[in-house]
């Protein structure tokens, strides 16, 4: 394993068991994010919905 693997290898432990995690998204992973977000939020304009966004990492 080269060390860029082992930086993204993430785990977790809950009550005493160790999980693996997906790594954290990348920067190409947040822009398409983003843009999705915003495609979605302009689309919803002059309605009662709203698009919202949870923290990715």
């Amino acid at each position: 394993m080269g060390l860029a693997e082992f930086e993204r290898k993430k785990d977790e432990k809950i009550d005493g068991v160790v999980y693996d995690m997906s790594p954290s998204p990348g920067y190409r992973h947040c822009i398409v994010n983003g843009n999705i977000h915003r495609i979605i939020g302009n689309g919803l304009k002059n309605s009662i919905c709203f698009a919202s966004i949870e923290n990715l990492d």
